[in-house]
């Protein structure tokens, strides 16, 4: 049964479960299922409250950057080949915790419904995940925010016969899920404040003992003592099979700043740059919120760099170079300005790199100039939608966000490839 076909049957699930279609053994019936119309989706607060009462309201979990929310979730979790659908939902009244229901998929095409009702440990959680430590150790993920958003609780359940089971939770600032080991499966690596000594320490989980059931602790590592708040980790896997993972931080005063560790079959190793610098004196910065991310989509994500500010009028612009890092240090992956009001990214090409200046032309306008002989190249302004646009010659809405629009304006000198790269490489930053 193909990925789509599936999804559009939990769908269809999704409106029979809140419809009341049922029988007393919780079966469906896959043929009634595909008998719904295609174009079936979730149901929204309003049809939830008029199919199940006052107690039942679906649920749509917090995302990160690159997610998107959805109150229903298919994995398969018990990695049997088959997928089980997961419904996050809220009961008013009842109680402020999210709660979950799972159905699974019988071998004679029926849909069967292991559980519902099982309440979670917060009013708030991310989008679900699994976590593959192994063929016979699948664990599905949920992450519950503490109240200020500093720490949170991973919560990993277990599928067995009659639904989920939590087995282990894990208190952490920061974790991602990826292939360190290099055997084809996941493991876990999460930041944490030390109990002791209050600094952060990087730990590394692989698939539970039998015995115990529980995660079994790989390596850990103490990172930088000025490190105090982790909020990002990314995970890349370079071409010659080195795992680097990647960090967002907030130093003792506050200041941002990225790091890089390389796993190295036993332990995390620190990354520097060609000229022995640190990772964190390497990226500290100040616009806030300017964050590890794949700038340029090659599948693995670069660190911010930041340089000079230049200020016109209330705005301000950036310049901003990202890196990737591996164990012989930096190389520059793309380099550009970055506003700050809504983090419009203008990706300059890459031969422009130590050969132009900006400078500022009007309020909120800056212009692009040749570092050779001050020949201008482009101007860009910063401004709201419809807004009348400063001196003559036309002006190109190159990225947008709501009413605040970055225009661009090419001189006619400028090669077309390097106007057509910035346009197809510029983008919205997420933060």
């Amino acid at each position: 049964m193909s990925r789509h076909l599936l999804r559009c049957i939990a769908a269809a699930l999704c409106l029979l479960l809140l419809c009341g279609c049922t029988d007393a053994t919780g079966l469906f019936s896959q043929k009634e299922l595909l008998q719904l119309p295609i174009s079936v989706q979730p149901l929204d607060n309003r049809q939830v409250t008029e199919f199940l009462g006052e107690t039942a309201q679906l649920y749509y979990p917090i995302t990160r950057q690159e997610q998107s929310s959805s109150p229903f979730t298919l994995y398969d979790i018990d990695a049997d080949g088959t997928e089980e659908l997961l419904v996050t939902y809220l009961r008013k009244g009842i109680s402020s915790n999210v709660f979950l229901a799972v159905f699974s998929l019988l071998a004679n095409g029926e849909w069967r419904l292991l559980q519902k009702d099982l309440e979670g440990l917060g009013g708030q959680v991310y989008q679900p995940t699994v976590v593959r430590f192994s063929d016979q150790d699948a664990r599905m993920v949920l992450e519950y925010p503490d109240g200020e958003g500093q720490t949170c609780t991973l919560a990993f359940y277990c599928l067995e016969k009659w639904g989920l089971f939590l087995r282990e939770q894990l208190q952490t600032q920061c974790w991602v899920a990826g292939d360190f080991l290099g055997n084809g499966y996941q493991q876990l690596a999460e930041v944490h404040e030390s109990a002791d000594y209050g600094i952060l320490q990087l730990r590394l989980y692989d698939g539970a003992v039998k015995s115990e059931r529980k995660l079994h602790e790989v390596s850990v590592s103490t990172l930088d003592p000025r490190l105090r708040s982790c909020h990002r980790m990314v995970l890349n896997t370079l071409d010659d099979g080195d795992r680097i993972l990647m960090f967002d931080f907030t130093d003792s005063r506050g200041k941002e700043m990225s790091d890089a560790v390389r796993y190295t079959g036993d332990r995390f190793a620190r990354c520097y740059t060609s000229a022995n610098t640190n990772i964190p004196n390497f990226s500290s910065r100040e616009l806030s919120g300017l964050c590890v991310q794949d700038i340029d989509s090659d599948g693995n994500s670069e660190i911010p760099r930041q340089g000079v500010v230049s200020t016109a009028g209330n705005g301000a612009v950036y310049t901003v170079f990202w890196y990737g890092i591996d164990r012989d240090g930096e190389t520059l992956h793309s380099f550009g300005v970055v506003d700050r009001q809504c983090f419009f990214y203008l990706c300059f090409p890459s031969h422009w790199y130590g050969r132009i200046y900006l400078q500022q032309e009007d309020t909120d306008t800056w212009s692009v100039r040749q570092l050779s002989d001050s020949a201008l190249l482009l101007n860009f302004t910063l401004t709201t939608l419809g807004a009348e646009m400063p001196g003559e010659g036309e002006w190109y809405a190159a990225l947008t966000l709501g009413e605040q629009v970055m225009y661009l304006q090419a001189v006619e000198e400028l090669p077309e490839e390097d106007y057509q790269q910035i346009l197809q490489q510029s983008r919205l930053l997420f933060s």
